[in-house]
């Protein structure tokens, strides 16, 4: 929806607050299963919210949509930055992959779990919308579940390397798999 926010004023620290869902389930995405062992989504989120905070007079746009993408572009950039900080020393350019290719790939892999091949414009802008219900159902999942989903199948990780992350067993991990893709098929279907 591309409702605006507050035709005339500029938003709110309060009106940001309600995104950091969104931006909780995009570091998660966003973040290799290297850099997840030394960074949390909370801490991606955190600096986030402080940065747009601090930026908030930057912010030029009028809808959510605009909002969002303002919100998303700051992320991006602290997850670059927190990349590069820890890979400093080991730097090699030749393995470097631009970020915004990363989230390119990770909206690719949500589009084509909803829709297939190429959309047309009209069926993209479904498919973005199916992302967003996607991302709010992914939001109802628990904490748990929802790690184990996005790091199978937008990650790629074996359930032991899973297991290994959340410090439970692979069986342990099959459960949470399940529970949580049929919440989520429930959330999607109604």
């Amino acid at each position: 929806m591309n409702l605006p926010i507050k035709p005339t004023i500029k938003p709110t620290p309060d009106d940001l607050e309600r995104y950091r869902g969104y931006l909780k389930l995009l570091a998660q995405m966003q973040l290799s299963p290297k850099l997840q062992v030394k960074e949390d989504a909370s801490d991606i989120v955190q600096q986030v919210m402080l940065t747009a905070c601090t930026d908030l007079c930057q912010f030029n746009g009028q809808t959510e949509r605009e909002l969002k993408a303002w919100l998303t572009k700051i992320a991006l950039n602290v997850i670059a930055g927190r990349g590069r900080h820890y890979s400093r020393q080991r730097r090699d350019i030749a393995r470097e992959e631009p970020l915004a290719m990363s989230l390119e790939q990770s909206s690719a892999v949500l589009h084509r779990s909803l829709i297939g091949n190429e959309p047309s414009p009209s069926e993209g802008a479904i498919a973005s919308e199916e992302v967003e219900r996607l991302t709010d159902a992914l939001m109802q999942l628990s904490e748990a579940e929802r790690t184990a989903i996005v790091l199978k199948h937008l990650h790629g990780l074996t359930l032991e390397e899973i297991a290994e992350r959340l410090g439970c067993s692979s069986n342990s991990v099959g459960g949470l798999l399940n529970k949580g893709l049929h919440k989520l098929r429930s959330y999607l279907c109604k």
